[in-house]
Parts: structure tokens; C-alpha cells; sequence
């Protein structure tokens, strides 16, 4: 982006003031170091103006729009920018320090180094922006949206950031400690690696997200989604898991030992060598998921339906059993579907399968 200055005397305070009154748009002009602490912009329209190193402390900015300037180490603490539209613009190492920013729009920005350290960031959006290095640590967030940001080294430690969207973004040297990050939206995200343990993800929604060698251990999974996600040797172990949803996603050699997941859905699930060692598993349900050698040793199975479900040396030491549904499911221990507390063949199931063949050989006669 290239500021270009009018070429003139350098615009005075008295003249600027008066555009602002005015409601002139303000273009093509340097404030490059201008002292603007607590002066009233609401409103007005700025186009390629350099406000590098300037002083805006304080400033009101609502529903300012900003296209094509430069902000670079520019000072805006405590400022005033709700609902403001920041299009194309410069804003590297930018402080914002306890600033009000709600509803306020960054598109194609690049924001990297800046701070928002406590700052109100609910409801705004950074829609392809660069966050790299930027810290909101403390920040109020709440239904932020970032779509396809870089995020390299962001921090968001104890960030409230319930019901946030962080939707097609590299997350993998993100900070979240101690972050709230209750019903947030990780779609297409790449969490690969990351440490997340402890922390209250519950409603999370993570569908086609990556997160393998994710450390998730003692971590709040109340009924998040997990749809199409990776967590291929992902650390699930002890998580709280109740209603989580892991529907076609990939499990394979994951940790998941001691962890709670009951009424939890599996369905086409990829589990292979995955450890549930004394899990819940109870009211769970595996169709059609392919859990060869997976373990779930002491874990308890009760109501749990692996109707059609690929088995093939899986462990089940000392697994506790309950009208567990093994229908049709494909193992190598011939004793597995004779345990007591098995079922073997669902009648409901097998019921319903010799309806749709014999429908078949009628429609082919």
C-alpha cells in the first residue's frame, strides 16, 4: 500500500478539524505522528492517509471507514472504534489497549504485531487478514469472526472468546491458555499439535478441522462436533465427552484412555489402534466404524450399538457389557458376540434387512 501526500503545506489542526465537521472525506494526505488523543472522527471517510506513529489515545473512531491507510506503530489505547471498516489497510504493531472495537470489520488487513491486550472485540470481524504475532490477551471477544487469517505465534491467552469463529485458519503456534472457548466455531482450522488440555471447549463445533498430536487431555467435550475432523494420534485421555460428536472422523492411534463419552456418536469413525481403555462408551453408537485393533479394555459398554463395525483384533479384556449390539459386526475372537451381555443379531436390524432383500429380489423377478 502507497500513501500519497498531497504535495503541500502540512495540513494544520484547525484545517482538519474543520473537514471533520464538515464531513469531507479525508484522502491522500499524511498524519504521520500527529497528536489526535481524544479527537471526535465518528464517521468520517479516510482514503490512503498515513497514520504511522501517530497518537490516537483515546480517539473516537465509530463507524469510521478506513481504506488503503497505513496505521504502522501507531497508537490507539483506549479508542473509540465500534462499528468501524479498516479495508486494505496497513496496521502493523498497532497498540489498542483497553479499546472498544465491537462490530468493528478489518478486511485484507494486515494486523501483524499489534496489540489488543483487554480490549472489546465482540462481534468484529478479520476476514483474510495477517494476525501473526498479534496478542489479545484479556481481550473481550465474544462472536468474533476470523476467516482465512495467519495466525503464526497469536496469543489469546484468557481471551473470552464464547461463541467465536475461527474458520480456515493455521492455529497450530496459537496461544489459548486459559482462554473461554465455550461454543466456538474451529471449521477447516488446523490445530495439528497444539496443547489444548484443560481447557472448556464444550459445543465446540471442530467438523473437518485437523488436530492431530492434539494434546485435548482432561479437556471439556460436551457435545462438540467433531464431524470429518483428524485426530490421528490426537490425546484424548480423561476428556468429558458426554454427546460429543465424532461422525467420519479419523481416530487412528489416538489416546483416549479413561475418557467419558456416553450417548456419543462414531459412526464411520476411523479408530484403528485407537486406546479406549476404561472409557464410558455406554449409549454409544459405532455403525459401519472401522476399529481394528483398538482397545477397550475395562471400558464400559453398556447399550453401546458396533452394529456392522469393523473389530477385527480389537481388545475387549474385562470389558463390562450390557445389551452391547454386535450385529454383523466383523471380528477374529469367537467368543466376543457370546459374552454375556452381548447381543449378537439386533431383531429390529435383521428384521429390517430380510424386508429390503426380499424387495430386491422382487423388483429383480
Amino acid at each position: 500500500m502507497k500513501v500519497i501526500t498531497s504535495g503541500g503545506p502540512p495540513l494544520t489542526d484547525e484545517h482538519l478539524q474543520e473537514m471533520v465537521y464538515n464531513g469531507v472525506p479525508i484522502m491522500r494526505i499524511a498524519l504521520t505522528g500527529r497528536d489526535l488523543r481524544n479527537w471526535d472522527l465518528s464517521g468520517v471517510v479516510f482514503e490512503n492517509v498515513d497514520f504511522s506513529g501517530a497518537n490516537l489515545e483515546g480517539a473516537r473512531l465509530d463507524e469510521c471507514l478506513f481504506s488503503d491507510c497505513c496505521f504502522d506503530g501507531a497508537i490507539l489505547n483506549e479508542c473509540y472504534a465500534n462499528s468501524a471498516f479498516f479495508n486494505s489497510c496497513s496496521l502493523e504493531n498497532t497498540q489498542w489497549r483497553q479499546a472498544m472495537l465491537a462490530s468493528a470489520k478489518w478486511q485484507e488487513c494486515d494486523v501483524q504485531g499489534a496489540v489488543f491486550d483487554a480490549a472489546i472485540l465482540s462481534e468484529c470481524v478479520f476476514n483474510d487478514c495477517h494476525l501473526d504475532r498479534a496478542q489479545l490477551r484479556g481481550a473481550q471477544a465474544q462472536e468474533m469472526t476470523c476467516v482465512k487469517c495467519t495466525a503464526d505465534a497469536t496469543n489469546f491467552s484468557a481471551a473470552n472468546l464464547f461463541k467465536a469463529t475461527l474458520m480456515e485458519m493455521d492455529l497450530r503456534t496459537a496461544v489459548f491458555k486459559d482462554a473461554v472457548l465455550v461454543n466456538v466455531i474451529w471449521l477447516l482450522s488446523d490445530l495439528s499439535q497444539q496443547d489444548l488440555r484443560g481447557l472448556d471447549l464444550q459445543r465446540g463445533v471442530f467438523t473437518e478441522a485437523r488436530l492431530d498430536g492434539c494434546n485435548l487431555t482432561q479437556c471439556n467435550l460436551t457435545q462438540a462436533a467433531f464431524k470429518s475432523a483428524s485426530l490421528q494420534q490426537a490425546d484424548l485421555s480423561g476428556v468429558a465427552g458426554r454427546f460429543a460428536m465424532f461422525a467420519d472422523a479419523d481416530l487412528t492411534h489416538a489416546r483416549c484412555s479413561g475418557a467419558q463419552f456416553p450417548q456419543s456418536v462414531f459412526v464411520d469413525v476411523v479408530a484403528q489402534a485407537a486406546d479406549f481403555s476404561d472409557c464410558n462408551l455406554s449409549l454409544s453408537t459405532w455403525l459401519r466404524a472401522m476399529a481394528r485393533q483398538a482397545r477397550f479394555d475395562r471400558t464400559h459398554l453398556d447399550h453401546t450399538d458396533f452394529s456392522y463395525a469393523d473389530l477385527y483384533q480389537a481388545s475387549f479384556t474385562d470389558a463390562h457389557m450390557n445389551r452391547t449390539r454386535l450385529h454383523r459386526a466383523i471380528t477374529d475372537d469367537l467368543n466376543l458376540k457370546r459374552r454375556q451381555g452381548a447381543l449378537e443379531k439386533d431383531p429390529q436390524l435383521f428384521e429390517a434387512e430380510m424386508w429390503s432383500e426380499t424387495q430386491r429380489i422382487a423388483l429383480e423377478s
